[in-house]
C-alpha cells in the first residue's frame, strides 16, 4: 500500500460501540452516526430491549452481543430481588 494513504487505525479505537461499565451497558447511539458521537446508558434489561427496538444498535453481531448483556442485566437483577449479593 503506498504509505502517503496508509490508514492509521490506531486513531479510530476510542470508539466503542458496546462498553461494560461493570454496572450498565454503554451503547453508541449508531442512529446518530456520522455526525454526531452520542452514548446510550442501559441499567436494565428493558432498556436493552428498548435499545435494540429502537435501532440504537444495528447489525446481527452487535445485536446478539448486546442482548446477550441485557441478559447479564436481567440475572443480575434476579439475584438482587432475591436478596442474594450479585457480584459473583
Amino acid at each position: 500500500m503506498n504509505e502517503n494513504h496508509a490508514i492509521n487505525y490506531a486513531r479510530y479505537d476510542h470508539i466503542r460501540p458496546i462498553r461494560w461499565t461493570g454496572e450498565a451497558l454503554e451503547l453508541l447511539d449508531q442512529r446518530k452516526l456520522p455526525f454526531v458521537v452520542e452514548h446510550v446508558l442501559c441499567g436494565d434489561s428493558d432498556a436493552v430491549a428498548g435499545a435494540i427496538h429502537a435501532l440504537t444498535v444495528r447489525g446481527a453481531p452487535a445485536i446478539g452481543i448486546v442482548a446477550a448483556w441485557g441478559v447479564v442485566l436481567a440475572a443480575r437483577q434476579v439475584d438482587a430481588d432475591d436478596g442474594v449479593a450479585a457480584d459473583r
